[in-house]
């Protein structure tokens, strides 16, 4: 190929890409707002206004939960939808209607007006319940005036008991399809998954979606029989043999496997009932990116998790103390792009023309005898859009961290960055580990005793803190792993092109990154091997490891170290709450759930409503104040700065919120690292990049009373 590098594009092919233009000229990249790709490849085949109009009327799961209330807030700014009912369960003496009030006056929702925030309607309900709890008149308001359903709750802990997960992920998923099917207007059902729910793929493999059979003895096994088999024994049976078929297919914990089940008892109910549905499977879904809010995080997923534990001290400011090499990829996305392409998702599927562009046969099926198009399925992921490695959160976390002091940490070592070719050491991790554990534990114990009631909080959020940390930093959490988005490209590509400056579904490398010409690997450490050109860029930003193009559909792996041949595992996250994500808080303490991260971020989160009600406006948003937040945010509603947005200012973001949520302070905008500080941290960067970190800015600010920052 001449040194040309090899580029996924928008149909997810493989193709060659000239990087150079006449006389050796950087070539031009296309246009940034798709409009392009959308002409070429099917542009205006759907509408996101078009279908959420005043005539559309919404039912959404999980409203109170990060993903949920995000898609709850966009629907109501930048949609004119009817009427969204969500389905909320009444919680320590609340009923939904008062929790889903609550919901709209927080920080969130600051730039909703009581105009729009009055087309929500709760309804009482619970994914747990048969029939989902619903009483007789709200069912059949719901079968007679809905026509859009967007089911995101779920029980988001990592290690339930089986039968929890199944309850919710599985049964409850059941009940919600059965629903819609009864629905009279029905034109869109969109399923939120993961995309870990094929985390059994071999680690560095592309995961392409599409439904992967579990094989036994060399036939396809029936899932559907499984899962009641599960469901129908007594509990610690179930939870012995769901480890064992675990153990058997690589998934690691309950979650992806429940995940697993769910999407092919979807597809089944699809087949059946030839429903307009689609499975949308994010990945890592962290803090807002722009719209909004930006850096708010509902939940402690990638770069915050990993900031959270390091700003709490439990790494000792070591970079051996992450469980995983340096170079491996974590696939994150911005909640606000997640949520953006969910919307999308559920207008596309509605259309006949853009389900069968999206659904269109690769060309490998051409020749073949037609056949009808498949289920939707689209993974939102970065790793072959914008791919970002362990080094480049990590780095970030440290420069971060020198620029702006921590009033906190339980760390005594001298910070260091990690080099882009560091290998995961079991024995270095472990010993950080213990480290950390053993300051810990007489801490806690000291606050228990003598630090009076909000000691005693204080003591639980370390110990729920540390034993997540120690349970979730482990090798079989670095997955390094990519996931297809080709059905999200072509999406993208089949929106109306005036559509594109409000709804952004994909994550891209800003202009500045793009079509970065690759150069060889330097020195024998590895040095700083160049990124490969992903999908409209990719290359790092400064400091960050070195990123590699993903493999192609079918192989098996893209790594030949001793620890390719592992399977990976689900997301490692310090999600919302433990038990359901269709609650804000969810019910019920995850500190025996074996390590999901939901009561830690349970009890951070409960920080971040405190701050969100004394600094948002305790009504309804002020809708004249949000021009000039979302100007000051880079265009309308912010759709500009999230196409500016690189992974370094995302992390800062998302770091700055982190540290208003831990240390009860608002940072300054800016801060400088001293060029020899900063040589220290990262002896491995050049002087270039020396000079590029050493200014530090974020543009996270507290909205406050009427929406002004």
């Amino acid at each position: 190929m001449d040194g040309n590098p090899s580029v996924i594009v928008s149909l997810g092919q493989e193709m060659a890409f000239d990087a150079a233009g006449p006389g050796g000229a950087p070539a031009s990249p296309p246009a940034s707002d798709g409009s392009s790709a959308a002409s070429a490849f099917g542009g205006g085949l759907f509408s996101i206004k078009g279908h959420f109009d005043g005539a559309c009327s919404v039912f959404l799961t999980g409203a109170t939960g990060y993903i949920g209330s995000l898609v709850l807030e966009k629907l109501l700014r930048s949609t004119s939808v009817g009427r969204v009912y969500v389905l909320v369960r009444a919680r320590r003496g609340a009923d939904p209607a008062d929790r889903v009030a609550r919901l709209l006056r927080g920080p969130l929702f600051h730039l909703i007006s009581e105009q729009q925030a009055a087309r929500v309607t709760a309804v009482a309900g619970d994914i747990m319940q048969p029939g989902l709890g619903l009483g007789a008149e709200d069912q059949a308001m719901l079968e007679e005036e809905v026509d859009t359903v967007l089911h995101s709750a779920a029980d988001i802990r990592l290690e339930a008991p089986i039968q929890d997960t199944l309850t919710a992920n599985y049964r409850g998923t059941l009940s919600i399809v059965r629903l819609a099917a009864r629905m009279r207007r029905l034109r869109s059902f969109v399923y939120i998954s993961t995309c870990y729910s094929n985390m059994n793929r071999p680690r560095g493999s592309l995961v392409e979606e599409r439904l992967y059979p579990l094989m036994l003895d060399g036939r396809e096994f029936d899932t559907s029989s499984l899962a009641e088999e599960l469901l129908a024994l007594p509990a610690a049976e179930a939870n012995e043999r769901a480890a064992g078929y675990i153990s058997l297919w690589g998934f690691r914990n309950t979650y992806a496997f429940g995940k697993h089940l769910a999407e092919k008892a979807v597809a089944a109910l699809q087949r059946e009932l030839d429903l307009p549905v689609a499975i949308v499977r994010p990945s890592l879904v962290s803090a807002i990116s722009a719209e909004p809010y930006p850096g708010y995080s509902g939940n402690y997923a990638g770069p915050v998790g990993m900031a959270a534990a390091y700003f709490t001290g439990f790494h000792d400011d070591q970079p051996e103390a992450v469980a995983s090499d340096a170079s491996a990829i974590w696939d994150i996305v911005p909640g606000d792009v997640c949520v953006q392409a969910i919307i999308a998702a559920a207008a596309a599927v509605a259309s006949a023309a853009a389900r069968a562009h999206i659904c269109a046969p690769r060309e490998e099926c051409v020749g073949r005898a037609p056949q009808p198009p498949p289920l939707m399925v689209i993974q939102i992921a970065t790793s072959t859009t914008y791919p970002v490695t362990t080094a480049k959160l990590f780095n970030d976390t440290v420069i971060f961290c020198a620029a702006f002091r921590r009033p906190f940490t339980l760390a005594l070592g001298r910070a260091r960055g990690m080099h882009p070719a560091q290998l995961y050491s079991d024995e270095a991790c472990l010993k950080i580990k213990r480290v950390a554990a053993s300051r810990v534990r007489p801490l806690v114990w000291m606050l228990r005793k003598m630090g009076g009631k909000s000691g005693k909080k204080m003591a639980s959020l370390l110990s729920v803190g540390m034993r997540t940390f120690e349970t979730i930093n482990t090798k079989k959490y670095d997955l390094d792993m990519f996931f297809d988005a080709a059905n999200l490209l072509r999406l993208e590509a089949a929106l109306a092109p005036e559509e594109h400056s409000e709804f952004q579904i994909t994550w891209r490398a800003p202009p500045h990154e793009r079509f970065m010409p690759a150069t060889a690997a330097a020195g024998a450490d590895g040095g700083r091997a160049a990124a490969a050109i992903i999908a409209n860029g990719g290359a790092p930003a400064p400091g960050e490891g070195p990123a590699r193009a993903p493999p192609s559909p079918g192989a098996p792996a893209v790594r030949s170290d001793s620890s390719a041949a592992s399977s990976s595992a689900a997301c490692p996250r310090w999600d919302s709450d433990g038990a359901s994500d269709d609650e804000a808080a969810h019910s019920g303490s995850n500190s025996g759930g074996g390590g999901g991260g939901g009561a830690l971020a349970k009890a951070l989160g409960k920080l971040a409503l405190a701050d969100g009600a004394s600094d948002a406006a305790s009504g309804a948003g002020s809708k004249a104040s949000s021009s000039a937040i979302a100007a000051r945010h880079g265009g309308a509603d912010g759709a500009g700065a999230a196409r500016e947005c690189d992974w370094t200012t995302f992390d800062y973001n998302a770091f700055a919120y982190l540290y208003k949520s831990l240390f009860g302070r608002q940072l300054p905008c800016q801060s400088k690292i001293g060029r020899r500080k900063l040589h220290k941290l990262m002896p491995f960067f050049t002087p270039e990049e020396v000079e590029a970190s050493r200014r530090v800015r974020h543009t996270f600010s507290i909205i406050r009373a009427g929406g002004s920052s």
